[in-house]
């Protein structure tokens, strides 16, 4: 095990490195499912950090006790479509219906 301090702009700044797309974004929450980081930030900078609003579909992944998966959900936060990809370990980005259409999701990981 390792422990580190890394701020959250260190984290803005490598999501926003990813191509997810137009509309497109990517998340990282921690182990209550509190926002740590999301780019495109969802709201007003900064305060959506700690925000629990995940869609019913994520609810039931997380309570699944799964550890990797995709699943197509509208986000609470900006009401767009998206085909997600959830890694319990690792951090992968949300693409937008449009992005794939006819795909399970573009999976990215960081």
């Amino acid at each position: 095990m390792a422990h580190a301090v890394i701020s959250l702009d260190q984290f803005t700044k490598a999501f926003s490195a990813l191509d997810v797309g137009a509309h497109g974004s990517v998340a990282l929450r921690d182990l209550d499912l509190g926002l740590i980081a999301r780019h495109p930030e969802p709201v007003s900078a900064g305060t959506a950090i700690g925000q629990k609003f995940v869609s019913p579909e994520f609810m039931a992944f997380a309570q699944s006790g799964g550890s990797i998966g995709t699943y197509r959900a509208i986000t609470p936060f900006d009401h767009i479509q998206r085909t997600f990809a959830e890694f319990t370990h690792g951090i992968c980005p949300d693409c937008a219906k449009e992005v794939f259409p006819r795909s399970s999701g573009k999976h990215t990981a960081l």
